[in-house]
């Protein structure tokens, strides 16, 4: 990510009508570029600028805006909206600016040392608050709040087709940018060739939209209260138990692995969920969205290789998640086939 030049700061200074003091640009994912900015008064804005290059794409800022606005309207905490500026002059690439978070954004790598953390009425407490968002976002009239069609596929597509989508889209990325020129990573088309066999058969329930990305570290606290959901860039219109298949993630428990979320045990979350959205988690279908997010992970990885090969990103550490992301895909590929729901209690 390049940082902001002073002819760039002067600029946006002049888009937000306000005096700057200073840009800081901040590290994080292979995501959009992150810039925290201190007005001449003290106050802070984030200001979000699409990559040049990144792993998901495409970054679009009508699509980020879109659901942000659409987030907020179901009563979702997220950060006050303060515009947004297709014009690719003014600092580099499009962007958008919403209000600064002063919260804690608990990191699941360091979750242990989370206040919030240390009791099991501190765990539930988060995670209740958790659910009751993810029931508010699955219960949000997704198709009348003027998302562009990047986020809810093929007008009338059932859910096994938008799920076909989803899955279409991340293969037919390492596809184009990774097979053509690099190493393969086989299993990948094992997986898509198992998610899209068994979409069909996912059970009746009306598509939701889905944020992506729904796990501890996008959510920001202010002491034990959830105050904002953020990175909404893989937020997508798909089958309703995706976002808890994400919470599920075994990556995200594998110091904990009966800790949903390194939060809740399975059977805490899926009453949580329950009771936030009316539906009962299927835990085989909730298997199924695990599949789905590790196969993504393992799309994502080597395309990110590619690129920093090729110059336009630096992603080195992420070397050492391909054997990772192959190793679980092998084993959640493996427990489906053989009907074991070990994943409850277990996580590579």
């Amino acid at each position: 990510m390049t940082a902001l030049t002073p002819e760039q700061t002067a600029a946006l200074a002049d888009w937000l009508g306000r005096g700057v003091a200073g840009v800081e640009a901040r590290t994080g994912g292979l995501s959009w570029d992150v810039f925290t900015v201190e007005l001449d008064d003290g106050e802070r804005v984030v200001v979000k600028r699409a990559p040049s290059y990144g792993t998901i794409d495409p970054y679009d800022v009508h699509k980020e805006v879109a659901v942000h606005q659409a987030a907020a309207t179901a009563g979702i905490p997220v950060p006050e909206l303060l515009g947004a500026c297709d014009d690719a002059g003014l600092i580099g690439e499009p962007f958008f600016a919403m209000a600064h978070v002063d919260a804690d954004f608990p990191h699941l790598a360091q979750l242990d040392d989370w206040p919030v953390w240390q009791t099991e009425a501190g765990r539930r407490r988060a995670a209740e608050q958790i659910v009751d968002v993810m029931g508010k976002l699955h219960r949000l009239d997704w198709s009348s709040a003027g998302l562009p069609e990047l986020v809810t596929g093929q007008p009338g597509a059932s859910g096994a087709e938008m799920m076909a989508a989803l899955v279409n889209r991340w293969i037919g990325n390492v596809e184009r940018d990774v097979y053509s020129e690099w190493a393969p990573v086989p299993i990948l088309r094992d997986a898509a060739r198992f998610l899209l066999d068994h979409a069909p058969e996912l059970p009746e329930a009306p598509p939701v939209l889905s944020h992506g990305d729904y796990r501890i570290g996008n959510l920001a606290f202010r002491g034990d209260e959830l105050v904002a959901v953020l990175d909404w860039e893989r937020a997508a219109v798909g089958p309703p138990l995706l976002d808890l298949g994400f919470f599920c993630h075994p990556l995200s428990r594998r110091r904990h692995p009966k800790l949903m979320g390194m939060l809740v045990t399975w059977d805490e979350l899926a009453s949580l969920y329950t009771a936030a959205t009316g539906i009962e988690p299927d835990p085989k279908w909730v298997h199924y969205c695990i599949i789905y997010w590790v196969f993504v992970e393992s799309a994502v990885v080597p395309r990110g290789l590619a690129l920093t090969v090729e110059g336009k990103m630096r992603s080195w550490p992420a070397f050492t998640q391909i054997p990772l992301n192959t190793e679980n895909l092998a084993h959640h590929l493996s427990a489906w086939e053989a009907g074991d729901t070990g994943w409850i209690e277990q996580a590579l």
